[in-house]
């Protein structure tokens, strides 16, 4: 791989765009706002991402707490809510049946004899960090960072990137491939292996992915 302008950042999910159609990042690049409609769907991925990662950050799981937590992320997304015509109690709903999800896949993650890939969640680092690196002259803002343990029992510093639609794409994949590239420059424990986690999945088991390099 040869980088002819490392300073210039180009963002990973314009990099994956390029797949598998070359031209599709050119031309939403040059025409933003193409395939940047505001739908329900997308709102409330940002209201379960937002759940997520706080519930990932607290690892409180009282119902009062939780409840806190679902109404905190609705409040940041009420005038994009309001604009289209959705009310709060439907937004909590589903956010619950996502909530189902987040902590079946924890207790997968917590006991690592109940997933396929042995790894164990250890802790949580941060949420929406944005990274860089002059030496590939790419950047990207990683769901939330973690920390897991694999089945040697080293902790390794991992991203962790959340879809909330059901459709698994390879550029998603390649788009957590290419994390692998941006926390190998501020860690010094990056983990190479990273995950990728439909988390709408039924059951979620079937959208936990532990992309190897």
């Amino acid at each position: 791989m040869v980088i002819v302008e490392p300073h210039i950042m180009i963002p990973t999910t314009q990099i994956v765009k390029a797949f598998p159609c070359t031209r599709k990042a050119f031309l939403s690049n040059q025409y933003k706002g193409v395939y940047g409609d505001i739908n329900y769907a997308l709102v409330l991925g940002n209201v379960i991402h937002a759940v997520f990662q706080d519930i990932l950050a607290q690892m409180d799981f009282r119902r009062e707490t939780i409840t806190k937590i679902i109404k905190e992320a609705i409040r940041g997304q009420l005038l994009l809510l309001f604009s289209l015509g959705k009310q709060e109690k439907e937004v909590e709903d589903d956010s619950r049946r996502a909530v189902k999800n987040i902590t079946e896949w924890l207790d997968m993650v917590l006991l690592p004899h109940k997933n396929r890939f042995g790894t164990k969640f250890t802790r949580f680092i941060a949420a929406e960090q944005e990274f860089n690196t002059t030496t590939y002259g790419i950047k990207g803002n990683i769901d939330s960072m973690i920390c897991v343990k694999d089945k040697d029992g080293k902790e390794w510093a991992t991203a962790l990137e959340i879809k909330t639609g059901k459709h698994h794409s390879m550029s998603y994949r390649g788009q957590v491939m290419i994390y692998s590239l941006l926390i190998s420059e501020r860690f010094k424990n990056a983990n190479a292996d990273n995950i990728l986690l439909y988390i709408m999945e039924n059951p979620v088991r079937d959208g936990f992915e532990y992309l190897k390099q």
